[in-house]
This record gives structure tokens, C-alpha cells and sequence, in this order.
């Protein structure tokens, strides 16, 4: 249990209950003085009133002034009372009695007083005591709190005395410097760090101990290879230094302005249309590509005169309303296509998408890329389609689009029929009937092969089919996949050839290909290794015979054999190409002509070597081979020529082949234009039917050229008078050409002159009307009958002769 007794200090400030305790401490003393009094009165003679001092002093120790005088007057009434005359009586009956007592008080209350002055004094010494405890802990506690701020933080802190030696350091700084407290304080910061001197560093230090004014820099320790911030505070016995280390926040500054710099150039080296956009329809800023794109200039740029709203057609601005709503939502725009309003008025196609700046959604960057060579490239795409169609209806192989899926043909050419004897019809309807016309022979094999179309891009096959008449053809047939997006093949395309002729002349042509295939596998490769350190050559022996030399045993040459061997016209062409291909790490490949060494004689050669490099990038080898492709060139020679007489026949067909557009202008002739009209082709593209051919003739062809622009192939014949190629006779064939959409681009025309027939038919009809006038008058029976032996012709006379009209004897025979 906890010690419940009361206990007082000396010196302490009396509580309350404490003085209470003081004045029980004042009656209990001065009781007890008077109880050994009496009990030594009897004893001593004059009684022992010092006792009474004793209980005062004791009162006025314990409780002070106060008490103190309770006790003296207490004491001073028990003297009076039981020690001076009268006894037991408060009267005081002579005056040396009232000075006897007033001596006792008088003492009495000097050592109140003393003893109250010494507990006042020691009061106010403990009070001192305690404050002075008290500051010193909280100084102690304000300094450990000081340390563990300043050692907890991440900035390095020194101080610095006038005389530049350290008297302060924190942890950090001990770190940042890699050197313990001991090591630095009491030293000079310029002995410990003597290549900081005369530095920036060392400049804004003297200049703010000399000035006595802060300074806040950074500086680049390149002796620790960091960035650092420093923050000084002078004051009158030095400066203190707060040094932050920010080499990353340097680094990340340097990345941003990297990243700046490489926006910019992104954005000025106008590879991209670029600019940026506000939502009110501005463009504060514009690169050039931009502005050449939309036919501005900077002037009206920075005029406020370029407003992307007002240079969208109005069609496309519900698709900028939900760009912008998008990019509210994500802070993109997805790219889309639209158009822009050039200045000059004609509309630009684009592709747009942009994004908004994180701290201004209101505003952003955009990019537009200019898609009239891809939209000309589509329309070109298309009419390549339209003519492809066209090629597809005309060429004798046969064309063909399947969906495996389905399965169903989607397509075939007009060739189908005149191949396989069946209409494009039947085997729209019956997707089995290609398979039922499959010689029996090929058809499993051939099935198998075509149901990989599903999983392959390119299948292909040769295989017989049996036409409805019982021929037998061969067929060449290739299926291309086309895959979508997900790669997913959705349909395949083909072409089946007839190669029956092919086949039949396989045959011919296999004893050919085995003396061929005996010929190549007897064929030599000549070969060389060439040291391109030393340069000393290996050659094979076929190499130095290609060459014209005498082989040497060792097969060393140099590469003066090689090169004084070049004709002089290849030469640089052949070791600019080595030299070249070196650098390049690439293979050498020449082709070039060598004047032989034994005969003179010119042969072509072929060279194909690689080259080999040591680490540090040089070639110090090369190993190739040679052909002799003599007997090569001088094919191509014979095939030029054949190409040439092939072109030159070409162009001796009499026929007129173009084509028209539907404006009626001429977009393609032949040579014979110039033959029949007397103009260059250049002269005719371009203009219409009626410059060309003139009034008369083109009023002659119009109906003709109306119904094959409607979409109908025309074939006619008639009698032409033309501007400046005089009247012929013409058979003509228009056929039109229409596009994905159903319109009539134009039309493909073939006019061929066929003045020379209609003359001899007419040359035919007036003879045969003179035979015919000659017979009938004649009166001899005349009857002509064919091969059969029926009669074809009757005369009058005939007729007349059996009695029958000559309808009834038409047909009859002899027999």
C-alpha cells in the first residue's frame, strides 16, 4: 500500500493542508516545551524558559514566520502563566517580569523573522534550481530534436566559422562527402576541398561571408559528378549551408528538354501536318506542312484567320463534335477521315486525330495527313478492278471467286463455258457440278488438294475435266486465299488455265529437258578464295581456263590476271561494284565481258562471291564462284530481237484499237491512228470523237456509241466518211467498260477496215446477177444441185419443162 504519511521539505511553499500541519507543529512544541519545564521546575531554579526558545526555533524552522509567532505567543502566555509571579495567573505584577517576557518575545521573534528570511532564501534557491533544471532539459531536448530533424532530413548542413572551419555537420552531409564527423570539424572546408577553389561554388561562399547577404545556386560537383543545390546563410561568426542534392531532377529537366526538343523537331520538320487546336475552332499554332496543306501563310496564322471550323465542310463537323466529345472523355481522338476547305476553294481528304493537353482540356495538339495520293490511288485501285473485270470477261482462262463456307461460286469468267461446255448459270446453281466434271481418274486427289484452300494461301494443281461431248481437257488451277482482318480466310480466288496444248507437248519436250538436266549436273562452276590481307589468290582450274590461262599447280594467281582479262568498257562498272559491295557487306554480284588470254576471243562471265570480316569490320576474305554465261547473253540477244519483230508485227495489225471515256475522248489508240488519220497518238488522246473522226462520221457512229455508253456491247458495220481518212467501210465492236458502282466509264472500240470485202461482195453480186439474168433467159433447162444431190437452183425454163413451181422442186434429188 502506498506510505500515506505527510511529509514536508524545508523551504517549500505552504499548502493549505500543509499549514495546518505548521501550526499543529507550533502548539504540539510549545505543549512539549512546557511539559519539560515543568517536570524541571522542581529542579532548576530559575525555571528552564530556553526550552521555549527550542519551540520556537523547531515551529518556526518547520513553518516559517507565522507559526513561528503562534509558538512565541503561546510560549510567552505559558511563561507568564506558570513561571512568573503572580503564578498561574496572566497578571505580570512587577516590571522586571514584563521585561523578562518582552526579552523572551523579543528573541522569539528574531528567530521567526531569521528563520523565516532563511526559508524565503532557500525557497527562492530551489525555485532557481527547478527553472534552471528546467531549461537545461529543454534545451537538451530542443537540441536532440534539432539533431534528429536535421539528421533525418535529406539535405546535407554544415556551419562554417569566419575562419571557413567546420563546427557543425549533419549525418547527411557526412554521407554526401563519404568522410566522418571527426574528419571534418574543426577543419578548413578549402584544405579538405582544395579543387573547390576558385570555382562558382567557392565565388558565392566569399561573397556571402564577405556581403553577409544569403545566396541560393546550384553547382555541378564534378569531382562527385553530381548536381547540388546550395542555400547559404551568413551571420555575424559564419555561414550556415544547406546543400540539396538534385542530380535526378537535373537529369529529369534534361529528359524534358530532350523530350521538348524532339517534339519540336517532330513538330517543325513537318514530316506530319501539325498544329494546335482550340475548342472554339482556333489554331494557335501551325507547322508548315499544315499550313501548306490548307493554303495559309503564318501572316494569316498569326492573324487569327485560320479557324478549323470554318474550313470544314459542314457534313463533317457532327464527326468533329464527337471528336471532341471523345477527347473530353479520354483525352484522345480516335483518327478519322474528313476533308478540309483549301483557300484556293477545292476540298483536301484527311486524316485527323488529336489529343488535349493535360492541364488545358479546352485545348490541344492535332495532326492532319493529306490523303489525295491515297484517294487517287484508290480510284486508280478501282478502275485497275474495272479493267481487270474487263480482262477477266476477255481473256480465255477462266476467272473464278468461291466461298468454301458457303459453299458457293460467286463468280466465274465467260471462259468457263467455252472450257469446260457448261454456262456460268449451271454452276451458279450446282456448286457440285465442278467436282462432277473431274475425270474420275483425279477427282479424290484433286478434292483433297482443293479443301486445303482452307488453311493455305496458295493452293494449286493440275488435273483433267470431261467436257459434256466426251473431250478431255487439262486444267491448270490456282486458288489464292483473301483473309479479313483476323486473318481469317473468307474467300479464295483463282484462275484455271487450259493447258491441254501444254501437255500434249510435255511429251516433246521431256527428252529436251533430260539432256538439259544432264547438261546441268555436268556443268562447272569455276571458283576463287582470295587472301585480302596478303592478296594472294586460289583459283580452280575452270577459272583460269574461263580466262584463257594455263592452269598452275598450285592454282595461285594474282589479281592482274583477273583484271587485265575485263573488257575495257566493264572494267570500272565490275571493281566499282567489288569495292562497293565490300563497304557494304554485301554480296558481289557482276555480270561483265573478259577478252580470253589464249584466243582473244570474248566470252561473258558471271561472278557471285561473299566476303569475310575480322572484329573490326574489315573484309579479309572473299571465296566466290564463276559462270560462263556466254551462251546466256547471246540468248537474250536473239530474245531482244524476237521482241523487237514481235512489237513490230503488233504494230502492223490495220485494226483501230482504243478506248473512250464517257466525256467521248480518246484515252488510248494504236499506231494505226496514225496510219488511218495521219496524227501521232500523242496528237489524238485526249480529244473527243468529232475532232477526230469529223461531223459526218461521228453523226454515223453516235447511236452507236450512245448505246454502248448506256451499257450495251455494240457490233456494227457501215460505210464511214471520215475528216482525214477518207470513206471506208468499218466493222466495229464497242464494248463497254463499267465500274463497281454500275456506271459506264467508256468503252473499249475495235474497227477493223473492211472496204476491200464489201468490194468483192459487190464485185460478187453484180456477177452473180449477170449468171442469173443469162440463165433465165436461156432455153435450156439449168439446175444446180449440192453435194447431196439436191437441187439448190431452178430455172423458169425448168419449172415450165415439169409442170412444178420451182418451191416444190427446191430440195428434191436426182433420185
Amino acid at each position: 500500500m502506498t506510505d500515506k504519511r505527510i511529509s514536508l521539505r524545508v523551504g517549500e511553499k505552504l499548502t493549505p493542508s500543509n499549514r495546518l500541519l505548521s501550526y499543529g507543529v507550533a502548539l504540539l512544541s510549545t505543549a512539549l516545551a512546557l511539559a519539560i519545564a515543568l517536570l524541571l521546575d522542581p529542579a532548576i531554579d530559575p525555571a528552564p524558559t530556553s526550552l521555549f526558545f527550542m519551540a520556537v526555533m523547531v515551529t518556526a524552522w518547520y513553518g516559517g514566520l507565522r507559526p513561528g509567532l503562534v509558538a512565541t505567543i503561546l510560549s510567552a502566555l505559558a511563561i507568564n502563566y506558570y513561571f512568573v509571579e503572580p503564578y498561574h495567573s496572566l497578571t505580570i505584577a512587577d516590571l522586571g517580569s514584563v521585561v523578562r517576557v518582552g526579552v523572551y518575545v523579543t528573541a522569539a521573534l528574531l528567530i521567526s523573522g531569521l528563520n523565516e528570511s532563511r526559508r524565503i532564501a532557500l525557497h527562492r534557491e530551489q525555485k532557481l534550481r527547478a527553472v534552471s533544471e528546467t531549461a537545461q532539459s529543454e534545451a537538451q531536448a530542443a537540441k536532440e530534436r534539432l539533431e534528429t530533424v536535421l539528421s533525418s532530413i535529406d539535405d546535407g548542413f554544415y556551419v562554417l566559422d569566419r575562419n571557413w572551419r567546420y563546427t557543425y555537420v549533419s549525418d547527411r552531409y557526412c554521407e554526401m562527402t563519404g568522410m566522418q564527423r571527426e574528419k571534418l570539424l574543426g577543419h578548413k572546408i578549402w584544405d579538405l576541398f582544395p579543387d573547390a577553389v576558385d570555382t562558382d561554388f567557392y565565388v558565392q561562399l566569399q561573397r556571402a561571408m564577405t556581403e553577409q547577404t544569403p545566396a541560393q545556386f546550384e553547382y555541378f560537383d564534378a569531382t562527385w559528378n553530381h548536381w547540388y543545390e546550395y542555400r547559404v546563410y551568413p551571420s555575424p561568426d559564419g555561414i550556415t549551408v544547406l546543400i540539396a542534392e538534385i542530380t535526378d531532377r537535373k537529369q529529369t529537366e534534361a529528359a524534358l528538354r530532350q523530350s521538348e526538343a524532339r517534339f519540336r523537331r517532330i513538330f517543325e520538320c513537318n514530316m506530319v501536318s501539325m498544329g494546335i487546336w482550340t475548342s472554339s475552332g482556333g489554331i494557335l499554332q501551325a507547322n508548315d506542312a499544315l499550313l501548306d496543306l490548307v493554303g495559309y501563310t503564318r501572316q494569316e496564322l498569326e492573324a487569327g484567320q485560320i479557324n478549323w471550323q470554318k474550313i470544314t465542310p459542314p457534313e463533317w463537323l457532327p464527326m468533329d463534335d464527337r471528336s471532341l466529345a471523345e477527347i473530353a472523355s479520354k483525352g484522345f481522338s480516335t483518327p478519322f477521315e474528313k476533308e478540309y476547305i483549301h483557300k484556293q476553294g477545292h476540298r483536301i481528304p484527311i486524316l485527323i486525330g488529336g489529343a488535349s493537353f493535360l492541364d488545358d482540356p479546352e485545348s490541344g495538339i492535332f495532326f492532319a495527313i493529306d490523303l489525295s495520293d491515297r484517294k487517287q490511288t484508290e480510284a486508280a485501285l478501282q478502275e485497275s478492278e474495272a479493267r481487270f473485270r474487263l480482262m477477266a470477261e476477255t481473256i480465255q482462262d477462266v476467272f473464278w471467286i468461291t466461298d468454301f463456307r458457303i459453299p458457293q461460286i460467286l463468280y466465274v469468267s465467260p471462259a468457263y463455258e467455252q472450257i469446260w461446255g457448261h454456262s456460268p448459270e449451271e454452276i451458279y446453281r450446282d456448286y457440285t457440278l465442278w467436282a462432277n466434271t473431274i475425270h474420275p481418274d483425279d477427282r479424290q486427289r484433286t478434292l483433297e488438294i482443293a479443301a486445303t484452300c482452307g488453311n493455305n494461301d496458295i493452293v494449286e494443281q493440275e488435273y483433267r475435266i470431261v467436257r459434256p461431248d466426251g473431250n478431255i481437257r487439262w486444267i491448270r488451277d490456282r486458288g489464292f486465299a483473301v483473309r479479313d482482318e483476323a486473318g481469317e480466310i473468307q474467300q479464295v480466288v483463282g484462275i484455271a488455265q487450259d493447258i491441254t496444248d501444254y501437255k500434249l507437248a510435255i511429251e516433246a519436250l521431256r527428252q529436251s529437258e533430260e539432256r538439259l538436266r544432264l547438261a546441268m549436273e555436268g556443268a562447272q562452276m569455276a571458283t576463287w578464295d582470295v587472301d585480302l590481307i596478303t592478296g594472294k589468290a586460289i583459283w580452280s582450274e575452270l577459272h583460269f581456263t574461263m580466262l584463257g590461262y594455263e592452269p598452275t599447280p598450285t592454282g595461285e594467281a594474282t589479281e592482274v590476271m583477273w583484271s587485265s582479262r575485263i573488257h575495257l568498257d566493264d572494267l570500272d562498272r565490275v571493281i566499282q561494284e567489288w569495292h562497293q559491295s565490300r563497304q557494304e557487306h554485301r554480296l558481289y554480284r557482276a555480270e561483265y565481258r573478259v577478252i580470253r588470254a589464249d584466243n582473244h576471243q570474248i566470252s561473258w562471265l558471271a561472278g557471285l562471291g561473299s566476303f569475310t570480316y575480322d572484329q573490326n569490320g574489315e573484309a579479309v576474305r572473299s571465296i566466290g564462284v564463276l559462270f560462263d554465261i556466254t551462251d546466256r547473253k547471246q540468248a537474250e540477244v536473239a530474245l531482244q530481237q524476237r521482241e523487237a519483230e514481235l512489237r513490230l508485227v503488233t504494230n502492223a495489225v490495220p485494226a483501230l484499237i482504243s478506248f473512250v471515256d464517257s466525256n467521248q475522248c480518246y484515252r488510248f489508240n494504236n499506231r494505226a491512228y496514225e496510219e488511218w488519220f495521219g496524227h501521232l497518238a500523242a496528237e489524238i488522246y485526249g480529244k473527243h470523237l468529232r475532232e477526230v473522226l469529223g461531223e459526218t462520221a461521228y453523226e454515223e457512229i453516235r447511236p452507236y456509241v450512245e448505246q454502248v455508253l448506256a451499257g450495251q456491247q455494240v457490233s456494227f458495220e457501215s460505210q464511214v466518211a471520215y475528216k482525214d481518212g477518207g470513206t471506208r467501210y468499218v466493222s466495229a465492236t464497242y464494248v463497254p467498260r463499267i465500274n463497281s458502282q454500275g456506271t459506264v466509264e467508256g468503252f473499249v472500240a475495235l474497227v477493223s477496215d473492211i472496204s476491200d470485202r464489201k468490194r468483192a461482195e459487190a464485185a460478187l453480186r453484180q456477177s452473180e446477177e449477170r449468171y442469173r439474168s443469162l440463165v433465165e433467159v436461156t432455153p435450156q433447162l439449168v439446175w444446180t444441185a449440192d453435194a447431196q444431190g439436191r437441187n439448190d437452183y431452178v430455172n423458169q425454163q425448168m419449172c415450165d419443162y415439169i409442170g412444178l413451181p420451182s418451191e416444190q422442186l427446191l430440195g428434191f434429188g436426182r433420185k
